[in-house]
């Protein structure tokens, strides 16, 4: 699947190949700030909360 995807992309014009690669840094941008975000909240409600359920949901995140 990569193969044939890196093999599209190259077949691009130049103009494309930049629409191309800026979603893709939209889209790791985007990721990576959900897992921030789920990092974040794992930090700070880790400990604090007495519900059993939620801390096992904080800690398989």
């Amino acid at each position: 699947m990569y193969m044939e995807y890196l093999l599209y992309f190259i077949s691009l014009n130049k103009n494309e190949k930049t629409k191309q690669l800026l979603l893709i840094i939209i889209f790791l941008l985007i990721i990576s700030a959900i897992a921030g975000l789920a990092e974040f909240l794992k930090y700070k409600y880790k400990g604090k909360t007495k519900n059993k359920t939620f801390q096992k949901f904080l800690e398989k995140i």
